[in-house]
């Protein structure tokens, strides 16, 4: 099997917490990654599935989640009903 390599970059503080949830678990930091990766993408989520997720300021840094926000009231002109339609239609699109 061949393998990539990914640099994730964390804060130290996530880092460090990450650190001693993987050597408590008597795992390596890279399995801990490696297993929620491959939980996730058994899912099969669609995109339509992600963007029905709620997205928190802890997932994103708040410039980027006020540009979030900022984006759908661009595509619903304020009434939600223009971001429904295309989610419903990303929904059908990706089944």
């Amino acid at each position: 099997m061949t393998t990539k390599t990914y640099l994730l970059r964390l804060p130290e503080d996530r880092h460090r917490q990450f650190k001693v949830l993987a050597s408590s678990l008597g795992k390596t930091m890279s399995e801990l990654v490696i297993s929620w990766i491959n939980r996730e993408t058994e899912k099969k989520l669609t995109v339509a599935d992600y963007l029905n997720m709620p997205i928190t300021e802890e997932e994103v840094s708040p410039k980027a989640l006020k540009a979030i926000k900022e984006g759908e009231k661009d595509l619903d002109n304020g009434d939600g009903e223009d971001w429904q339609v295309f989610k419903k239609r990303l929904k059908k699109g990706s089944k």
